[in-house]
């Protein structure tokens, strides 16, 4: 991997900080995850590739559901409204 490339990586956890997904989202991801869940994909990385989010933080928790979920929640569910993205 070229070295720009894995800067540009790296400063796309910044902007994790300016998704925001609602609880009615996050509520439908989780009923979602039950069959991804089935194939064999863990809890962290399934929530990455949902919303299209790079996020090595979360990553590192992908063993521990709970850890995970927590950081979900306090990072990217109920935001203030700023600058957000939401998705749809």
């Amino acid at each position: 991997m070229i070295k720009t490339d894995m800067i540009k990586q790296l400063l796309n956890g910044i902007e994790r900080r300016d998704v925001h997904i609602t609880e009615k989202q996050y509520s439908q991801f989780k009923k979602e995850f039950t069959m991804i869940g089935l194939a064999g994909e863990d809890f962290a990385n399934a929530f990455c590739r949902y919303f299209e989010i790079v996020d090595y933080i979360l990553a590192s928790k992908k063993s521990d559901f709970d850890q995970a979920d927590k950081y979900i929640v306090n990072t990217y569910i109920d935001k203030t409204q700023r600058d957000v993205i939401v998705y749809q």
